[in-house]
Protein backbone atom coordinates (compact mmCIF):
# COMPACT_ATOMS: atom_id res chain seq x y z
CA UNK A 1 0.00 0.00 0.00
CA UNK A 2 1.00 3.60 -0.42
CA UNK A 3 0.34 6.78 1.50
CA UNK A 4 -2.46 7.41 -1.00
CA UNK A 5 -4.39 4.25 -0.17
CA UNK A 6 -3.40 4.39 3.52
CA UNK A 7 -5.71 7.40 3.76
CA UNK A 8 -8.69 5.13 3.05
CA UNK A 9 -7.91 3.06 6.12
CA UNK A 10 -7.40 6.00 8.43
CA UNK A 11 -10.39 8.12 7.50
CA UNK A 12 -13.06 8.53 4.88
CA UNK A 13 -14.54 11.98 5.08
CA UNK A 14 -16.46 13.25 2.09
CA UNK A 15 -13.76 15.85 1.49
CA UNK A 16 -11.03 13.20 1.45
CA UNK A 17 -12.97 10.98 -0.95
CA UNK A 18 -13.57 13.90 -3.33
CA UNK A 19 -9.91 14.85 -3.09
CA UNK A 20 -8.89 11.28 -3.96
CA UNK A 21 -11.30 11.26 -6.89
CA UNK A 22 -9.84 14.52 -8.20
CA UNK A 23 -6.28 13.27 -7.69
CA UNK A 24 -7.10 10.07 -9.58
CA UNK A 25 -8.61 12.02 -12.47
CA UNK A 26 -5.50 14.22 -12.65
CA UNK A 27 -3.06 11.33 -12.12
CA UNK A 28 -4.62 8.21 -13.66
CA UNK A 29 -1.69 6.08 -12.46
CA UNK A 30 -3.24 6.32 -8.98
CA UNK A 31 -6.09 4.17 -10.27
CA UNK A 32 -3.72 1.20 -10.37
CA UNK A 33 -3.08 1.65 -6.65
CA UNK A 34 -6.78 1.97 -5.96
CA UNK A 35 -7.52 -1.18 -7.93
CA UNK A 36 -4.83 -3.21 -6.19
CA UNK A 37 -6.07 -2.08 -2.78
CA UNK A 38 -9.71 -2.40 -3.80
CA UNK A 39 -9.50 -6.16 -4.34
CA UNK A 40 -7.87 -6.90 -0.98
CA UNK A 41 -9.69 -8.17 2.08
CA UNK A 42 -9.01 -4.96 3.99
CA UNK A 43 -12.29 -3.69 5.50
CA UNK A 44 -11.71 -0.34 3.76
CA UNK A 45 -11.04 -1.88 0.33
CA UNK A 46 -14.56 -1.12 -0.92
CA UNK A 47 -13.79 2.60 -0.65
CA UNK A 48 -11.11 2.28 -3.33
CA UNK A 49 -13.62 0.77 -5.76
CA UNK A 50 -16.12 3.46 -4.77
CA UNK A 51 -13.57 6.11 -5.72
CA UNK A 52 -13.04 4.36 -9.06
CA UNK A 53 -16.81 4.45 -9.55
CA UNK A 54 -16.80 8.20 -8.91
CA UNK A 55 -13.87 8.64 -11.31
CA UNK A 56 -15.96 6.82 -13.90
CA UNK A 57 -18.68 9.44 -13.48
CA UNK A 58 -16.18 12.13 -14.46
CA UNK A 59 -13.90 10.35 -16.94
CA UNK A 60 -15.22 6.91 -17.90
CA UNK A 61 -12.37 6.29 -20.32
CA UNK A 62 -9.99 6.04 -17.35
CA UNK A 63 -11.88 3.06 -15.92
CA UNK A 64 -12.51 1.07 -19.09
CA UNK A 65 -9.14 -0.72 -18.91
CA UNK A 66 -10.13 -2.17 -15.52
CA UNK A 67 -13.31 -3.88 -16.73
CA UNK A 68 -11.62 -7.13 -17.75
CA UNK A 69 -9.72 -7.40 -14.43
CA UNK A 70 -12.98 -6.61 -12.63
CA UNK A 71 -14.70 -9.50 -14.41
CA UNK A 72 -11.78 -11.76 -13.53
CA UNK A 73 -11.80 -10.81 -9.83
CA UNK A 74 -15.40 -10.08 -8.85
CA UNK A 75 -16.19 -13.66 -7.87
CA UNK A 76 -13.59 -13.68 -5.13
CA UNK A 77 -14.55 -10.36 -3.54
CA UNK A 78 -16.03 -10.74 -0.07
CA UNK A 79 -17.44 -7.33 0.80
CA UNK A 80 -20.82 -6.36 -0.58
CA UNK A 81 -19.52 -2.82 -1.27
CA UNK A 82 -16.70 -4.18 -3.40
CA UNK A 83 -19.07 -6.40 -5.37
CA UNK A 84 -21.69 -3.67 -5.76
CA UNK A 85 -19.32 -1.12 -7.30
CA UNK A 86 -17.49 -3.66 -9.47
CA UNK A 87 -20.77 -5.10 -10.77
CA UNK A 88 -22.05 -1.61 -11.49
CA UNK A 89 -18.97 -0.75 -13.52
CA UNK A 90 -19.08 -4.08 -15.41
CA UNK A 91 -22.75 -3.47 -16.22
CA UNK A 92 -21.92 -0.19 -17.94
CA UNK A 93 -19.63 -1.68 -20.59
CA UNK A 94 -19.79 -4.30 -23.31
CA UNK A 95 -18.63 -7.57 -21.82
CA UNK A 96 -14.91 -8.16 -22.45
CA UNK A 97 -14.64 -11.48 -24.24
CA UNK A 98 -16.78 -14.53 -23.61
CA UNK A 99 -18.22 -14.90 -20.11
CA UNK A 100 -17.39 -18.08 -18.23
CA UNK A 101 -20.10 -20.30 -16.85
CA UNK A 102 -18.71 -19.51 -13.43
CA UNK A 103 -19.21 -15.78 -13.97
CA UNK A 104 -22.76 -16.26 -15.24
CA UNK A 105 -23.59 -18.50 -12.26
CA UNK A 106 -22.07 -15.92 -9.93
CA UNK A 107 -24.37 -13.23 -11.35
CA UNK A 108 -27.40 -15.51 -11.05
CA UNK A 109 -26.40 -16.32 -7.44
CA UNK A 110 -26.13 -12.62 -6.60
CA UNK A 111 -29.51 -11.95 -8.19
CA UNK A 112 -31.08 -14.83 -6.20
CA UNK A 113 -29.45 -13.88 -2.90
CA UNK A 114 -31.61 -12.16 -0.34
CA UNK A 115 -28.47 -11.44 1.70
CA UNK A 116 -26.92 -9.25 -0.99
CA UNK A 117 -27.90 -5.57 -0.98
CA UNK A 118 -30.40 -4.52 -3.62
CA UNK A 119 -27.91 -2.49 -5.67
CA UNK A 120 -25.60 -5.46 -6.21
CA UNK A 121 -28.54 -7.65 -7.19
CA UNK A 122 -29.80 -5.04 -9.67
CA UNK A 123 -26.35 -4.70 -11.26
CA UNK A 124 -26.04 -8.50 -11.58
CA UNK A 125 -29.49 -8.53 -13.23
CA UNK A 126 -28.35 -5.85 -15.68
CA UNK A 127 -25.17 -7.75 -16.54
CA UNK A 128 -27.16 -10.91 -17.20
CA UNK A 129 -29.55 -8.97 -19.39
CA UNK A 130 -26.63 -7.41 -21.28
CA UNK A 131 -25.23 -10.90 -21.89
CA UNK A 132 -28.46 -12.09 -23.51
CA UNK A 133 -27.52 -10.02 -26.55
CA UNK A 134 -24.69 -12.47 -27.24
CA UNK A 135 -26.02 -15.53 -25.39
CA UNK A 136 -29.75 -15.64 -26.11
CA UNK A 137 -29.98 -19.22 -24.79
CA UNK A 138 -30.50 -18.11 -21.23
CA UNK A 139 -33.17 -15.48 -21.83
CA UNK A 140 -35.87 -17.81 -20.49
CA UNK A 141 -33.85 -18.66 -17.37
CA UNK A 142 -33.23 -14.97 -16.79
CA UNK A 143 -36.92 -14.17 -17.27
CA UNK A 144 -37.94 -16.82 -14.70
CA UNK A 145 -35.26 -15.68 -12.25
CA UNK A 146 -36.30 -12.03 -12.53
CA UNK A 147 -39.99 -12.89 -12.09
CA UNK A 148 -39.10 -14.91 -9.00
CA UNK A 149 -36.91 -12.11 -7.59
CA UNK A 150 -39.70 -9.60 -8.16
CA UNK A 151 -42.28 -11.61 -6.16
CA UNK A 152 -40.79 -10.77 -2.79
CA UNK A 153 -38.17 -8.31 -3.90
CA UNK A 154 -37.78 -4.72 -2.79
CA UNK A 155 -38.80 -1.82 -5.05
CA UNK A 156 -35.38 -1.58 -6.74
CA UNK A 157 -35.55 -5.20 -7.88
CA UNK A 158 -39.14 -4.86 -9.06
CA UNK A 159 -38.42 -1.64 -10.95
CA UNK A 160 -35.36 -2.90 -12.83
CA UNK A 161 -36.98 -6.30 -13.30
CA UNK A 162 -40.04 -4.73 -14.98
CA UNK A 163 -37.85 -2.70 -17.33
CA UNK A 164 -35.79 -5.73 -18.31
CA UNK A 165 -38.80 -8.04 -18.69
CA UNK A 166 -40.39 -5.58 -21.13
CA UNK A 167 -37.38 -5.90 -23.42
CA UNK A 168 -36.77 -9.65 -23.03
Amino acid sequence: MSAFTDLLIETSTEGLILSMVNSSVQQPSLLDELWQFGITTNPSAWKAIWIMDKVHDIRPELIQRFIKPMVENVERLKQSGQKRHVLKLISLYPFPGVPTGSFINFCFDILHSKQEPVAGRVHAMQILYNLTATIPEFKNELRITIEDAMLEGPPGIRSRGQKILRTL
